[in-house]
């Protein structure tokens, strides 16, 4: 009966609640699209933006078959930005087989840090810094790749080619990328006989830089990724 009489004169509306409003959903976390990390290493006298903001380091960092590679920069904690000291001058080599052990301590606390990680890549004075880190550092065994750009030997550093010789050869699958016009390029041929798992690319056209994304063996270095 209140149903048929409710609303009619004299008779009040029953109140009715509002409709509870729906709770937001949850934004979701964005998913980390990175599940590969890979440490660079720069040039003697340069930082982890000089080599960052190479145009050779954009065009892979920006190419999308390797989009799940996160490219990590460290930075030398040395004066001047360089791995390890020069010698007194290249007649008086270095003998001292700790050289450059504020990097590889730098390194070792680096790594511990933001690692861990696939691979490594050095540029120019980071390609020595590399081998040096391979053959002492705490998290050597840690890289399955090897990336080594316009790089050399530390032949001016007896200590830290013992080093280097007491290790080799090194057995990870190892990239070395040199070019006919650069001045490194007839120390960059040495490298090679450093590895046992080596590919050898020898740009006509690159200078003392990243191949960029035109140079004729930038497919090559994707595909070793």
């Amino acid at each position: 009966l209140a149903s048929h009489i409710a609303g009619l004169p004299g008779f009040p509306v029953p109140k009715t609640e509002p409709e509870p409003e729906p709770e937001p959903e949850p934004e979701s976390e964005p998913e980390n699209k990175y599940n590969r990390k890979i440490l660079c290493l720069h040039g003697g006298g340069g930082n982890e933006n000089s080599l960052k903001y190479q145009k050779g380091i954009q065009d892979l960092m920006n190419n999308s078959n390797i989009s799940n590679w996160e490219f990590i920069f460290a930075q030398s904690p040395v004066e001047g930005g360089v791995w390890y000291k020069d010698p007194p001058s290249k007649d008086q080599p270095t003998n001292d087989l700790n050289w450059a052990d504020d990097s590889i301590n730098y390194l070792d606390n680096f790594i511990k840090t933001n690692g861990q990680f696939d691979a490594i890549l050095g540029y120019s004075q980071g390609v020595p810094m590399t081998l040096i880190y391979l053959s002492k550092g705490i998290y050597k065994d840690q890289f399955n790749k090897i990336f080594l750009f316009n790089g050399y030997l530390p032949s001016t550093h007896n200590g830290l080619m013992e080093l280097i010789n007491d290790n080799i050869p090194f057995d990870k699958q190892t990239l070395i990328f040199i070019s006919k016009n650069d001045d490194f390029y007839n120390l960059g041929l040495e490298l090679k006989n450093k590895f046992n798992n080596k590919i050898e690319l020898i740009s006509d056209s690159a200078g003392h830089a990243l191949p960029t994304s035109s140079d004729e063996h930038f497919d090559k270095i994707l595909d070793f990724f």
